[in-house]
């Protein structure tokens, strides 16, 4: 069963229209189903993209409006899975915010426990001021 077979059977039914604010947060692999989701579905959902993939991007991407962006994307320049150039031109060209972690792997680590913590306070800090 795919991911995105996964996310059709748990959210089969549910009233999207009965929510004010729909936000799906995701990583990885799971950016590509929750954009490809909300565009097939629908859904104006806003949208936070830990460590997306070039493949995201093949979806649409939901324009900000004068309150600001709907889509904020994280990424860490030492990602393999991912090529920071690339992901730089496609965040730029949709006008998606884009934070960078310099030198981070594809969970946004350096691999010193304690730089790490402080991204993650620096990456909810942001979350949170989207929201």
């Amino acid at each position: 069963v795919s991911a995105r077979e996964q996310a059709e059977e748990i959210l089969r039914g549910v009233d999207w229209a009965a929510y004010g604010d729909v936000v799906f947060f995701s990583k990885s692999v799971g950016t590509v189903v929750a954009l490809s989701y909300a565009a097939e579905h629908g859904i104006d959902a806003r949208q936070v993209l830990f460590t997306p993939l070039v493949e995201t991007f093949r979806f649409p991407v939901a324009a900000g409006d004068s309150c600001g962006a709907r889509v904020i994307a994280f990424h860490g320049t030492g990602d393999p899975w991912a090529a920071t150039e690339e992901i730089i031109r496609i965040c730029e060209e949709r006008n998606v915010p884009l934070y960078l972690t310099k030198k981070a792997n594809h969970s946004l680590e350096r691999g010193k426990a304690m730089k790490d913590l402080r991204t993650v306070k620096k990456v909810m800090r942001t979350v949170k001021k989207f929201l």
